[in-house]
């Protein structure tokens, strides 16, 4: 359940980055790695995370991120106080996962680059 998922993310964002599942199955496809789903699994998947991401932004999706949007620039505002400098960061990043959590992954920040990188080697066939 990703509402689960954005509670503990929200907690501490901080070392955490977000990978899209496309990306997570792009980056299985290039290192090889055997797949526990079959391809018809995937796609049917996919295709459900992209229904509840149409249904969560028109109901709680764009309500969360505007919060996030409206509590990084109060931070912005409060700078002189340390405690708020980090947040904003955090809040940037949690708008993107209150926007649309389906189909998302939160993993560490070491991970979510090195899968960015193979995706981009694989691009370049490198």
């Amino acid at each position: 359940m990703p509402i689960f998922r954005i509670a503990k993310y929200s907690l501490f964002p901080f070392g955490k980055e977000i990978v899209y599942q496309k990306h997570l199955n792009k980056y299985r496809e290039l290192t090889n790695e055997d797949a526990t789903d079959p391809e018809a699994i995937k796609k049917v998947t996919q295709g459900a995370g992209k229904i509840f991401n149409i249904l969560w932004v028109l109901t709680f999706g764009w309500i969360l991120a505007l919060t996030h949007l409206g509590a990084a620039i109060l931070n912005v505002f409060l700078f002189f106080l340390i405690v708020t400098i980090p947040n904003i960061g955090g809040h940037w990043k949690m708008m993107k996962i209150a926007f649309m959590p389906f189909n998302t992954v939160i993993v560490p920040e070491k991970i979510a680059e090195e899968i960015k990188q193979k995706i981009i080697k694989g691009k370049l066939n490198i």
